[in-house]
C-alpha cells in the first residue's frame, strides 16, 4: 500500500497533500492538515507608486474610481499607505517635493515665478525661525496670504507651534479682557486672518 510521503504533489514532489488547479486539497486519512500558506504580498517600489499616483491625478473623478476599483487589492493597500506618509510632512514639503516636475512642465515666465515664490518662502520662513520673540513672528505672519502662513506655520517645529498659539490665546484675552476665552488653539484664526 502507498505511503503518505510517496503520494506525488502538484508540485512535483512528494507530500502528505496533494492539490489541484480547482482548489480542492486532497489528503491521507490521518495526516495532519498543513496551514495555508500567506497571501503573497509584493511591495511596490515607490518610484511606481508615484507614477501611478501622477497618472490617477491627471484622470477625472469618474476615470479615476472607475480605475481604482479596476485595481488589485494588493496596490490599492500600497498607493494608501504611500498617501498617508506623504501627509505625513507639512504642506510646504509637499509643495517643495513636487516641484521639480512643476518646473519641468512650465514655461520661462512661469518658472521664474515659482522660483521667486519659493525663494520668498524661504526667506519668510528663516526670518519666522530667526525672529526674537513671539510678536515678531506674528507680525511676520501676518503680513503673508492665508495659504502662505498655514503652509509656514505648519513647517515650524511643535514647540515653537505651541509657543505660539500660547502668545496668541494671551494677546486674545488682553485685547479682551472681559471675555473668557475657551482653550482652544487660535492658528485656524491665525491662517485665516488677511
Amino acid at each position: 500500500m502507498p505511503q503518505p510521503s510517496d503520494c506525488p504533489t502538484s508540485q512535483g514532489g512528494t507530500g502528505t497533500v496533494s492539490t489541484s488547479l480547482t482548489g480542492w486539497q486532497f489528503r491521507w486519512p490521518g495526516s495532519a492538515l498543513l496551514e495555508k500558506p500567506p497571501p503573497r504580498r509584493v511591495e511596490l517600489p515607490s518610484e511606481e507608486v508615484e507614477v501611478i499616483l501622477r497618472r490617477l491625478r491627471a484622470m477625472s473623478g469618474e476615470e479615476r474610481r472607475v480605475a481604482l476599483a479596476a485595481m488589485p487589492e494588493g496596490t490599492r493597500k500600497e498607493l494608501m499607505k504611500h498617501l498617508k506618509q506623504e501627509a505625513g510632512g507639512s504642506r510646504l514639503r509637499q509643495l517643495l517635493s513636487h516641484l521639480p516636475d512643476l518646473l519641468e512642465g512650465a514655461d520661462d515666465q512661469k518658472r521664474t515665478e515659482l522660483l521667486q515664490g519659493v525663494r520668498m518662502l524661504e526667506a519668510v520662513n528663516a526670518q519666522v525661525l530667526a525672529a526674537p520673540d513671539m510678536a515678531a513672528v506674528v507680525r511676520i505672519l501676518r503680513e503673508l496670504t492665508p495659504l502662505q502662513r498655514h503652509a509656514i506655520v505648519e513647517a515650524l517645529p511643535a514647540e515653537t507651534q505651541q509657543a505660539l498659539t500660547a502668545h496668541l490665546r494671551a494677546e486674545k484675552a488682553a485685547h479682551s479682557a472681559p471675555k473668557a476665552y475657551p482653550a482652544q488653539s487660535l492658528l485656524p484664526a491665525l491662517c485665516r486672518m488677511r
